[in-house]
């Protein structure tokens, strides 16, 4: 599912990375958007992507609320690992560019 885990504390801008795997489906959404409210005071959030298998709509529009509420704040977010399944689903969506998902063209 999903998990957060801090980077170094004596840096003093508060990074913390999180792992998005197997699947993200309503079933999780309640899950996956307390994970991503326990993060949304951090500076930086690095997410991974890498083991997901499936996202659904609702986990995808989660996604882009997280990025654009952090996006507003001046926060930083981005990816160090995507999987096919959510590169495919954030582009049947239309939302790659708002979630920072750099696609080929």
């Amino acid at each position: 599912m999903s998990s957060l885990s801090s980077q170094s504390e004596d840096v003093p801008e508060a990074t913390s990375s999180l792992r998005l795997a197997g699947r993200l489906s309503i079933c999780e959404a309640h899950a996956l958007h307390e994970t991503l409210i326990s993060a949304e005071h951090l500076d930086a959030v690095d997410l991974d992507a890498s083991e997901l298998e499936h996202i659904d709509t609702p986990a995808v529009q989660l996604l882009v609320a997280f990025f654009t509420q952090r996006e507003q704040q001046g926060r930083k977010t981005r990816w160090a690992e995507v999987s096919d399944a959510l590169i495919s689903a954030a582009s049947l969506l239309g939302v790659t560019r708002k979630i920072a998902i750099n696609t080929p063209e």
